[in-house]
């Protein structure tokens, strides 16, 4: 039975070793670079909301919250509203992801030259999604 779960966990470690060589490969945006290694984690999507910068938040398992500032996938965890346009910029949630575990893949960015506008201020560095997978 030790056995069985140490194949398990062997192939789930080489999977991710494998899942991380091609998230690597993967271009950040235009006069972004990429700083330090990918992140392979499950959390929990809790909510979306627009302050001073997109802010995409997940819970890990020891309950830590992360904040996301990009999304270079094709879930949608947000979604494009007329309600509450004064206090979160016209976005909600997806109710559909709320409360749902992904396997997330994620690195930091950071913008190699001056920003050259106001929304490139607040995206000098951040930490964006590259790899979303649902699991519930």
């Amino acid at each position: 039975m030790e056995q069985a779960s140490n194949n398990v966990a062997a192939a789930e470690h080489n999977a991710n070793v494998e899942l991380i060589a091609k998230l690597e490969k993967i271009a950040p945006l235009k006069d972004y670079k990429v700083i330090g290694e990918i992140h392979l984690e499950e959390l929990t999507f809790n909510e979306f909301s627009m302050g001073d910068m997109a802010h995409i938040l997940f819970t890990d398992g020891k309950n830590e919250t992360h904040d996301f500032a990009g999304n270079q996938t094709d879930t949608q965890l947000f979604l494009e509203t007329e309600e509450n346009i004064e206090e979160n910029m016209g976005y909600l949630s997806n109710p559909k992801y709320v409360g749902k575990k992904f396997q997330v893949g994620w690195r930091h960015v950071k913008l190699t030259r001056q920003p050259t506008d106001f929304l490139e201020e607040f995206y000098r560095e951040y930490d964006e999604i590259i790899y979303l997978k649902k699991l519930n």
